[in-house]
């Protein structure tokens, strides 16, 4: 990545993301030009900040954390490949933002497993476990927003057999925080019935390693 071009330039100009956030990192006046560049007209360039800021919180949540706020309000973007990765960085900073802050995000943060789009629905859930392993204080509302998501309405059948195969994953990433709730049990056991293969995998291999026995 040339030192002579920020950021959004250089992912216009074909850097690898990769070498864009290593200067972020070492760089964190860098992040508000990134906030911007979530709504760049060039997709490039909107899709790579997105990415990188995404990769920044999950490696070193404490430099985005003086922006938390104005990054909470680009969940309001329309496009629903950038709401994921917002998403996603707001959960990997829960051990680092104020709890009270991230509590109040929950609403918005959780509302995708409602439906209507499979993607950020799938995001959600992992993005929730993300959250929930860095803030165990709010897993209880992790663990109802995840086991509401059965009732998501979602365009087919399918999609909701997708969507239940994220939540296992969900719980697989959580275990052992909340394998001991029964309701977690029940839920993975009916997903083992499941007519997606690969949902019904994810669910027999939690059960063999957080089920057995009770």
């Amino acid at each position: 990545m040339p030192k002579t071009l920020s950021p959004t330039e250089a992912l216009a100009a074909g850097a690898e993301r990769g070498d864009v956030l290593r200067r972020v990192r070492r760089h964190p006046a860098w992040v508000p030009e990134l906030l911007a560049g979530l709504e760049d007209e060039r997709p490039k360039v909107r899709y790579g900040c997105g990415r990188v800021l995404r990769a920044l919180a999950l490696d070193h949540p404490e430099k985005l954390k003086p922006y938390h706020r104005p990054l909470a309000e680009r969940l309001q973007l329309e496009n629903k490949l950038l709401r994921c990765d917002v998403a996603t960085s707001l959960a990997a900073m829960a051990g680092v933002a104020r709890p009270a802050a991230t509590r109040e995000l929950l609403p918005e943060l959780t509302r995708p497993l409602r439906g209507p789009e499979l993607i950020p629905a799938a995001n959600a859930a992992a993005a929730l476990a993300e959250l929930a392993a860095r803030k165990p204080l709010l897993l209880p509302e992790v663990l109802d927003a995840l086991l509401a998501s059965g009732r998501a309405r979602l365009p087919t059948a399918e999609c909701k057999r997708v969507l239940a195969g994220s939540v296992v994953d969900a719980f697989t990433s959580l275990a052992p925080l909340g394998a001991d709730d029964p309701r977690v049990l029940r839920y993975v056991r009916r997903q083992a019935k499941s007519e997606r293969p690969g949902t019904r995998k994810r669910a027999e291999r939690w059960l063999k390693r957080h089920g057995e026995g009770r």
